[in-house]
């Protein structure tokens, strides 16, 4: 490294210690997001899965020392150091805008892997993108997805959740904590979690009332998959009055794109008439 290089990065920290003084404290419930935000990394104590070590990301990700797998060893789990001053990207919305959050410490992202890379982890855009769905349910709910538990444990302690209806496909991970993460919440908010092994498609608007909430958090990237919903899954969203997926802006914009592409088919098919 060039001595140029050597003080452009040390101007960089400098700059970035002096944002510091002004760092605001993590509250999921009263962070207000806009452009760059710099968090009390001291304030950001996601719950931890398991007490593992902590691993850097490049050791979390190959499955290398202090990861947790599960029993056949298809996921693994880790607490990944993030280092002070790094970036992440938050979204305010799936259409367009976003911000970047950053720590003044290092801090520890609870973070689930699988073969393909990872699954999901608590950093502040997943909370913050998980909020609207958290905000809406009251009653019953079914919560398609178990992930790692963070939105399970949200919405049990909201005093509008009577009970809950968790469908996740993984028997895996049913296995290896979700069964035994339900029990200890039942007890701890003396709510009913009923659990399913299954494909959350197979219980949207059938199975549950019509009062119920169904609230999905099954998909791995965000924001681009909403674009690609078949067309299975727009009538299955449809099929609901109460519906919110992570990612989906909102359950009548779901329907209109089905109306979309049904008005597009039928000029295509009297276009070729």
């Amino acid at each position: 490294m060039h001595s140029n290089d050597y003080f452009f990065v040390s101007q960089l920290e400098r700059q970035f210690t002096k944002r510091c003084s002004g760092a605001i404290d993590w509250d999921i419930n009263k962070l207000e997001v806009y452009g760059s935000i710099i968090i009390n990394g001291k304030s950001y104590k996601p719950e931890r899965l398991f007490k593992s070590k902590v691993s850097d990301i490049y050791q979390a990700t190959k499955g290398g020392p202090n990861v947790v797998f599960s029993p056949n060893k298809e996921f693994w789990y880790a607490n990944v150091t993030l280092p002070k001053g790094s970036w992440l990207k938050y979204w305010k919305d799936i259409i367009g805008g976003y911000g970047y959050i950053a720590f003044s410490t290092n801090v520890v992202i609870p973070s689930l892997y699988d073969k393909s890379g990872l699954w999901m982890s608590i950093t502040p855009a997943e909370c913050l993108s998980l909020r609207p769905g958290i905000k809406k349910a009251s009653g019953k709910v079914m919560l398609g997805g178990l992930g790692l538990g963070y939105m399970l444990k949200a919405i049990i302690a909201k005093k509008e959740v009577t009970e809950i209806v968790l469908v996740e496909q993984s028997q895996e991970l049913l296995n290896w904590y979700g069964y035994g993460m339900c029990t200890e919440l039942e007890k701890l908010h003396k709510k009913k979690i009923t659990v399913i092994c299954d494909d959350v498609i197979n219980h949207l608007g059938k199975t549950h009332g019509d009062n119920t909430w169904y609230i999905c958090d099954i998909w791995r990237d965000f924001p681009n998959w909403y674009q690609f919903l078949s067309d299975e899954w727009c009538e299955a969203i449809d099929s609901t009055k109460k519906f919110w997926g992570w990612g989906v802006l909102r359950r009548q914009y779901v329907i209109n794109m089905r109306l979309s592409r049904k008005q597009n088919e039928e000029y295509e098919m009297k276009s070729y008439a």
